[in-house]
């Protein structure tokens, strides 16, 4: 049986038994998905990103400022 490729299985590399799968997203992507995990638009949470982001800034970091931003 040959190996089949699809989307998902591109984006993995096995080492031994276990699937490691590609690079964690990004701060931005991480803060975008958890504020419209949260209920807000994707416009409100772009928005709010965009207006606090900064380059050393970590995850948790850029979602508490986006959330502070929107009080």
């Amino acid at each position: 049986m040959g190996a089949s490729h699809t989307p998902v299985t591109d984006k993995l590399t096995l080492a031994g038994e276990d699937a490691i799968f590609a690079p964690p997203a990004s701060a931005e992507q991480d803060a975008l998905g958890a504020l419209l995990a949260l209920g807000y638009s994707q416009a409100q949470a772009s928005k709010a990103v965009k207006l606090v982001k900064r380059a050393d800034m970590s995850s948790e970091q850029l979602i508490m400022a986006a959330l502070k931003s929107m009080i």
